[in-house]
């Protein structure tokens, strides 16, 4: 069972894949400048909403890297569907 749970996690960070990921903090230009063409929302607690589709767990291992370098705080992320 623990098996099928990891092959089934790894397939889903491996492959392209739409995510949501939510971040503290507030719009910048430094963030509208990363995040390409993901749909990005503030929902009014200090939250911002990014989601958009990523080629593969190297493009949002970059990702997460560049948002921890301009000073957001990552809170969560979802892999919503994939290829």
């Amino acid at each position: 069972m623990k098996q099928t749970i990891k092959n089934s996690i790894k397939k889903v960070y491996s492959q392209a894949c739409v995510y949501h990921i939510i971040l503290q903090g507030k719009i910048t230009p430094a963030l509208l400048d990363s995040i390409d063409e993901m749909q990005i929302r503030e929902n009014g607690k200090g939250e911002i909403n990014l989601i958009g589709w990523l080629p593969d767990q190297s493009a949002l291992i970059g990702l997460l890297n560049h948002l921890n370098e301009i000073r957001y705080g990552i809170l969560s992320v979802k892999a919503l569907m994939n290829e």
